[in-house]
C-alpha cells in the first residue's frame, strides 16, 4: 500500500536539463495587451453560476452551454452566454427551468485611449481594463420564446461549423475582427473561431437574431434573487497576478 506521502507528491518535471525551474514571468509589457488578455478571460468565464432565489434555499447550478463571443477592431470585445442547469433541450421537453444570461463587454477603444493620453504607460500595466458585466437570472416563463431559438441553432450547429471563403468585397462588411461559437451538449461540443477572410451566412445571421432577443431580454424589468455567485476556475484577482507576473519568481527547483 502507497503511504500517504507518496500519493501526494507534486508532478515531476524530466527532460535532458541539469535543473528544471517553474517561474510566472509578465505574459505582456504592453498595458493594451495585458487589458486583451484580461478581457478574453471575462468573455469566457465563468464555466458555472450559481443562484440562491431566496437567502434560505440552496445553491442552485448552472453551467454555461452557449457562448457568442465577438471581437470588433479598436473598439469593443463582448460575449453572450447562456447558463443552463440542461444541456440539451428539445420540442418534446420542457426542461428549461430558468436560465442565466452574462453579457462581458470590454471597452477597447476607452483603454485605447487612455493609454496614449498618459504620458507613461507603464504606470498603468498594472490597472485593470474597462470591463462590464451583466449577469441575470431568468425564470422559465421569460425564456420559452429564447427556447425556440436556441432548438433552432442546435439543428444549425449540432453537426458541426462550415466555413467558406468570403467575398473580398465583403470582409469589411461584417464589422467585427472575429467571432467565436461554443455549444456544449450531453455528447460533447461544438466550438469554432473564425475571422472576417472566412463566414457561415446562415449561422453569422442566427446569432445577430441570438443577440437582438437577448438585448431586448436583459431589459425587461425582472424580479431580483438573493444571490448570485459566479464560480471561476481561477478568481479574477489571482488572474490578472498570473497575467502581470514578475520578471522572475523561482517557485520551486527540480535536479535530476
Amino acid at each position: 500500500m502507497l503511504s500517504e506521502n507518496t500519493i501526494n507528491l507534486k508532478p515531476i518535471n524530466l527532460g535532458n536539463a541539469q535543473k528544471i525551474d517553474e517561474i510566472c514571468s509578465p505574459s505582456l509589457r504592453l498595458a493594451l495587451l495585458r487589458y486583451e488578455v484580461i478581457a478574453d478571460y471575462y468573455t469566457q468565464e465563468p464555466n458555472r453560476i450559481l443562484i440562491k432565489k431566496k437567502e434560505e434555499d440552496k445553491n442552485k447550478a448552472f453551467e454555461q452551454v452557449l457562448r457568442f463571443r465577438i471581437r470588433i477592431p479598436n473598439k469593443s470585445a463582448y460575449s453572450w452566454s447562456l447558463y443552463s442547469e440542461n444541456r440539451d433541450w428539445s420540442d418534446e421537453k420542457d426542461n428549461i427551468n430558468g436560465l442565466i444570461i452574462r453579457y462581458a463587454m470590454w471597452n477597447r477603444h476607452k483603454d485605447m485611449n487612455r493609454v496614449k493620453s498618459s504620458e507613461k504607460s507603464g504606470m498603468l500595466l498594472d490597472n485593470w481594463p474597462d470591463i462590464t458585466t451583466k449577469n441575470i437570472y431568468f425564470e422559465s416563463d421569460y425564456v420559452s420564446e429564447l427556447k425556440k431559438l436556441l432548438i433552432d441553432f442546435d439543428k444549425i450547429i449540432e453537426k458541426g461549423i462550415s466555413l467558406d471563403k468570403r467575398n473580398p468585397e465583403e470582409r469589411a462588411n461584417p464589422g467585427w475582427y472575429d467571432m467565436e461559437v461554443m455549444r456544449l451538449f450531453d455528447w460533447g461540443q461544438v466550438h469554432t473561431t473564425w475571422s472576417q477572410p472566412m463566414e457561415n451566412k446562415e449561422i453569422e445571421g442566427h446569432v445577430r437574431i441570438f443577440e437582438n432577443a437577448l438585448e431586448q431580454l436583459i431589459a425587461k424589468p425582472i424580479s431580483e434573487v438573493h444571490q448570485i455567485i459566479l464560480d471561476y476556475n481561477i478568481l479574477p484577482d489571482i488572474w490578472r497576478q498570473i497575467v502581470q507576473g514578475s520578471d522572475r519568481i523561482v517557485v520551486e527547483t527540480q535536479e535530476q
